[in-house]
């Protein structure tokens, strides 16, 4: 009887473990199916003067603050060295769609300008490492008409 008791107890304690095993894993293991989560750099751009040109005129400036959103201190460091890439880009861009005075009088521009800029600059990065561009400030300016008497 004391033998039946033993191999009984062995055999729950065996059990226990394997459902501890099943439920739990071995101390220290960590599921690797989902990678830990890179926290985000923010990186300021220098503010971006475009002027308005109409009929050969500057008519209005207008000046964003954009901020990008990058995946980790590697990405922010490479954006540091690549500065006067992402800012070309991103000017190159403005003059392009200040142009049309859709963008230019539309309340709604920002989400497409916010897209624009993103896509314009987005080959300069490795995949996943841009993750938003932010249009903190936007301000217009209207200027004279050029004109001396």
């Amino acid at each position: 009887m004391k033998r039946v008791i033993l191999i009984f107890l062995f055999l729950l304690l065996l059990a226990a473990g394997a459902v501890g095993y099943w439920q739990f894993g071995l101390p220290g293991q960590k599921e690797s199916s989902e990678p830990e989560p890179v926290m985000s750099q923010y990186l300021q751009v220098p503010p971006l003067v475009v002027p308005v040109i109409e009929e050969g005129v500057a008519v209005e400036q207008i000046q964003l603050q954009v901020e990008l959103e990058l995946a980790g201190s590697s990405s922010l460091d490479e954006a540091k060295e690549k500065m006067p890439q992402l800012v070309d880009a991103m000017l190159s861009q403005l003059h392009g769609l200040m142009a049309y005075r859709q963008i230019r009088e539309e309340s709604n521009e920002l989400p497409f300008l916010k897209k624009r800029l993103q896509v314009a600059i987005e080959d300069s990065f490795d995949d996943g490492e841009l993750r938003d561009v932010l249009i903190k400030e936007i301000s217009r300016r209207p200027l004279g008409t050029g004109i001396v008497d």
